[in-house]
C-alpha cells in the first residue's frame, strides 16, 4: 500500500480557474514569490502575487500585481533574493510577442514595480544572491540588470543569432552567468511542457554559453554545443550543468580565470530521454551534486526517473568522475520543479503532464539528496499536473505550484 505525502501547512489559490507555473522562496522561507498563468489563452486576472509566513502554519497574502486586461499565458517563471528582499517576474502580452520582465522591491510592493518590456516571452529570470544582478532570456536575446540606488537598468545585453534561448542561471555572487537552449532549429519548442505528445526533439543543436559579468556589462567566456538541445542550466558559480533532449547531463568546471571547460557527460541508467528537471549544489567538502529527471520515450504517457550524480575530482587530480548514486522511477517524467536545499540534503521534484488532450494526476516528492529515500514516506497527489517546486536554502520549508491553481506550502518539510 502507497504512503501518502504529509498535508501541506497550508495552502491558497490565488486565483480560480488559472495554473501556477512558477515558485520562488526567500534562504529562510518566510517569503515567495508566484504569479498565476494559462498555457496557450489569454486572461483578464493574470497577477504577480507576494505571500508571506510567520511560524509557518499559514500564508498572508503581502501584495499582487495584476498584469492587465487579454494578457496571454500570463507569469511563465519568477525569482526572488536569498534575503527575500527583491523579486522578478517574467512572462507575455501576446502570443508572439512582446514579452515583459517586472522587478519589485519586495517590502514596498507593487507600487515599487519596474517594468522592461522583451521581443517575446521571458523564459527564465534569476536573480544573484542580493538581488543586485538579474540575468532574463528571450528570443535570441540575454539581458542583465543592475540594481543601483534602488533602481534596476539594463546595463548589459547579448544577441545569439540563430539561437532560441529556453534558460539561465546566475552565480550566488553575481559575476557569472550561464545561459542555453536551442541553435538554428527552425521550429524549438516554444510551449510551457515539451512533453507527450510535444515531448519531441528538436531539429537543431544545443548550446551553452558562460558570460563573465563586468560591472553590469557580459561577455561570452565559453560555448559549447551539444549534440542535442539544452532545455535546463544551471549552476554554483565555479561549475555550470546543463539538461539534454537526448536524455545526457553534463558538467563545466572553471578550471582557471574565465575558462570552463567539460567535465563529463553522464548518460544515465536506466536511460532517459527530454531531461527537463536539474539541480545543482556543492557540499562543503567540495563534492558537487546534480540531480536530473527525464522520461522513457517508449510509454504513453510517458513515465519518469529521477537520478543523483556525484561529481568528485578524480584519483590522478587530472579531472572529475561522475556516479549514478540512485534513481526513483515516477509515474510521469519531471517537470522543472526539482532543487535541492544548500547542504544538498534533500532534492524536490513534481510530476504530470498534459496528454491526449487531458492533464494526467500530479505528484509532489521529496526525495533524501544521499540515498533516494524520501522522508514524506510517498508523495502528495493533485488532480491534475504540478509544474513548479522549490526548496528553501535552509531546508526548512518547501513551496509547490499546480495546474489546479493552488499553491502549496510545507514547513519542516524532513519530517
Amino acid at each position: 500500500m502507497s504512503i501518502n505525502g504529509p498535508e501541506p501547512r497550508w495552502s491558497v489559490q490565488p486565483f480560480p480557474g488559472l495554473q501556477i507555473n512558477s515558485t520562488a522562496i526567500s534562504a529562510n522561507g518566510a517569503t515567495m514569490i508566484t504569479g498565476t498563468s494559462i498555457e496557450g489563452a489569454s486572461s483578464d486576472d493574470f497577477a504577480v502575487y507576494c505571500y508571506v509566513t510567520g511560524d509557518g502554519s499559514s500564508g498572508q497574502l503581502a501584495w499582487s500585481d495584476p498584469l492587465g486586461q487579454t494578457a496571454y499565458d500570463g507569469i511563465f517563471w519568477v525569482a526572488i533574493s536569498a534575503d527575500g528582499a527583491y523579486a522578478a517576474a517574467g512572462g507575455s502580452y501576446g502570443k508572439s510577442g512582446p514579452g515583459f520582465l517586472r522587478l519589485y522591491n519586495v517590502a514596498e510592493g507593487a507600487s515599487s514595480r519596474q517594468e522592461f518590456a522583451t521581443t517575446g516571452r521571458v523564459n527564465e529570470v534569476e536573480m544573484s544572491a542580493d538581488g543586485t544582478t538579474v540575468v532574463a532570456v528571450f528570443e535570441d536575446t540575454v539581458s542583465l540588470y543592475t540594481r543601483s540606488g534602488g533602481t534596476y537598468q539594463l546595463t548589459g545585453t547579448a544577441t545569439l543569432p540563430g539561437a532560441y534561448v529556453r534558460t539561465c542561471a546566475i552565480s550566488p555572487d553575481g559575476t557569472w552567468v550561464a545561459v542555453g537552449g536551442n541553435q538554428d532549429d527552425a521550429a524549438p519548442t516554444r510551449t510551457r511542457r515539451p512533453s507527450s505528445p510535444r515531448r519531441t526533439t528538436s531539429s537543431g543543436t544545443g548550446f551553452v554559453t558562460v558570460f563573465i559579468n563586468q560591472q553590469g556589462v557580459i561577455d561570452a567566456a565559453s560555448t559549447w554545443k551539444p549534440t542535442a538541445g539544452v532545455l535546463r542550466v544551471v549552476m554554483t558559480g565555479a561549475f555550470v550543468a546543463n539538461a539534454n533532449e537526448d536524455g545526457s547531463v553534463q558538467l563545466y568546471s572553471r578550471v582557471f580565470m574565465n575558462v570552463y571547460t567539460l567535465a563529463w557527460t553522464f548518460w544515465p541508467t536506466p536511460q532517459v530521454s527530454y531531461i527537463y528537471a536539474l539541480a545543482i549544489g556543492q557540499t562543503a567538502d567540495g563534492t558537487v551534486y546534480v540531480a536530473a529527471g527525464g522520461n522513457d520515450p517508449s510509454t504513453s504517457p510517458s513515465a519518469g526517473t529521477l537520478f543523483m550524480i556525484r561529481s568528485a575530482a578524480n584519483a590522478g587530480g587530472t579531472g572529475f568522475d561522475a556516479t549514478q548514486l540512485w534513481s526513483q522511477a515516477l509515474p510521469y517524467a519531471p517537470n522543472p520543479a526539482t532543487n535541492m536545499d544548500a547542504a544538498v540534503t534533500t532534492v524536490t521534484a513534481a510530476v504530470g503532464e498534459p496528454h491526449s488532450g487531458t492533464e494526467t494526476p500530479g505528484d509532489f516528492y521529496l526525495f533524501d539528496a544521499m540515498t533516494g529515500t524520501s522522508p514524506w514516506g510517498g508523495p502528495y497527489a493533485t488532480s491534475i499536473m504540478n509544474w513548479a517546486m522549490v526548496i528553501n536554502t535552509a531546508g526548512t520549508a518547501v513551496f509547490g505550484g499546480s495546474d489546479n491553481g493552488y499553491i502549496y506550502y510545507w514547513g519542516n518539510p524532513t519530517t
